[in-house]
């Protein structure tokens, strides 16, 4: 039984599982104190005060990140709501269907035919823009990583800048061991850039997603002889621009 619970944590580590990286990140081990800089000129703490405002920053980033995924539930729940009403039109369109088909008129069979074909390829196209929405959404939960990583980075930054202004004024501190902070602030910058990865992935799986939406929507489009109109607006669509005159893109 050993063996085989040592086997399985080896091929956890070999597949991923076991990296430091994927796990929550948990608050700075090591702070240094401000007391200790406080008597240094401030022309010698120029790197603090960047670096303090570097980590002001990113804590507002980071809950900005937050704010925008609590809010994209809501536009994610309407996109579904699209889809289940997509489907609802599939249906009508198939009983309509029938009762053209049980009249014997050709014309009317052949324009409800029509219309059911129209109605299952927008629904089609509302469930693709579902799956885009939701890789959207791992979109932002991945860039929300980042940027708890990043906060985290960042006042580990503040902290090897406030350690480094004590030691190069000659101050030795009991129990403080100045290379705690360039190490831990290290770790943190692997971090980043493991979720800077992550989110960029992330990204391209939302863009792919969209790419494949867009050329089914066109379709759709297409057959219905105008462009579907949605709620919610296409996440990644390009802002517009002045030569457009303000308008979105059409999707």
């Amino acid at each position: 039984m050993r063996m085989l619970f040592a086997s399985m944590l080896v091929a956890m580590i070999a597949c991923g599982g076991g990296s430091s990286e994927e796990a929550p990140p948990k608050p700075l081990e090591r702070h240094f104190d401000d007391k200790y800089i406080v008597q240094i000129p401030m022309e010698q703490q120029q790197d603090v005060v960047s670096s303090e405002s570097a980590w002001s920053v990113a804590k507002r980033e980071n809950a900005k990140h937050e704010a925008d995924i609590s809010e994209f539930e809501t536009t994610l729940q309407v996109v579904r709501n699209d889809a289940k009403t997509a489907h609802t039109g599939v249906e009508s369109a198939v009983a309509l269907k029938k009762t053209a088909q049980a009249s014997n008129d050709m014309n009317k069979i052949n324009q409800a035919t029509k219309d059911e074909r129209i109605a299952e390829d927008l629904a089609k196209a509302a469930d693709e823009r579902v799956h885009y929405f939701e890789a959207y959404k791992k979109y932002l939960v991945a860039e929300q990583r980042l940027s708890l990583e990043m906060m985290y980075w960042r006042e580990a930054q503040y902290e090897v800048a406030k350690s480094t202004v004590a030691q190069k004024a000659g101050k030795a501190i009991a129990n403080v061991k100045y290379e705690w902070y360039p190490s831990q602030e290290q770790e943190r910058g692997k971090r980043t850039q493991h979720w800077r990865d992550k989110a960029e992935q992330a990204k391209q799986g939302a863009m792919g997603a969209r790419g494949k939406w867009l050329d089914i929507q066109k379709n759709a489009d297409t057959e219905n002889g105008h462009a579907a109109a949605y709620s919610t607006p296409d996440p990644l669509a390009a802002p517009p621009t002045a030569s457009d005159g303000g308008n979105p893109p059409a999707q």
